[in-house]
């Protein structure tokens, strides 16, 4: 469980240049003007870059790829947050109180769909994509295991980041994630082309 207090250990060097930028950003900002930051877990929404990969790889891809695909994964977490949610965080800090030099995580971890077994299935049904018959699933040390071999920094497939401190101040996420989900695939399958189509 990760929150603003956790300490930060960034891995690769888009992370590194992040957290360097924060850094450099509280501390000119110190006395001199107000600041707010806003640390959102992975974005998605339509005509965002987060589950476009997914959706693809479901659309087009060979079956027996994203059905090992699926069963490596399981029920890996995986942080997503809802545009939308995102938008109304960085306007309620815009417009709070005695929020300056302070730093909040936007996420949508609290729930339970947000993991890859279940993201796959919401996308598979909305784009008409037969279930798999079955699916089993690697031991968890052993997915963390592969994450760490392709150079994720999260290896932690329970990893949740909680964003109770923006809660705390007030905040109402504007839209469910079950919603935002549908929505994403939805937008998906109506922009869907076949392979190969060039417009």
């Amino acid at each position: 469980r990760i929150d603003e207090t956790t300490a930060c250990h960034p891995g690769t060097a888009y992370e590194k240049t992040k957290i360097a930028v924060e850094n450099l950003l509280l501390e000119k900002a110190r006395g001199r003007f107000e600041l707010v930051i806003l640390r959102p877990t992975a974005v998605f929404g339509a005509g965002g870059r987060n589950l476009l990969k997914l959706a693809r790889d479901l659309a087009h891809g060979p079956r027996l790829t994203n059905y090992l695909r699926s069963c490596a994964n399981g029920a890996r977490r995986l942080n997503l947050v809802a545009a939308e949610n995102v938008v109304a965080a960085a306007v309620f800090l815009l417009e709070a109180d005695a929020v300056d030099q302070e730093i909040f995580i936007i996420s949508d971890d609290e729930n339970p769909l947000n993991n890859f077994r279940d993201v796959e299935s919401c996308l598979m049904h909305r784009l008409a994509i037969p279930a798999y018959p079955a699916r089993c699933a690697l031991p968890q040390a052993v997915l963390s295991l592969l994450l760490r071999m392709r150079g994720r920094s999260l290896t932690n497939p329970e990893t949740l980041f909680s964003c109770d401190k923006l809660r705390q101040l007030g905040f109402i996420k504007p839209v469910n994630f079950d919603a935002a989900l549908a929505a994403f695939a939805s937008w998906y399958a109506a922009t869907l082309k076949p392979p190969g189509r060039l417009s």
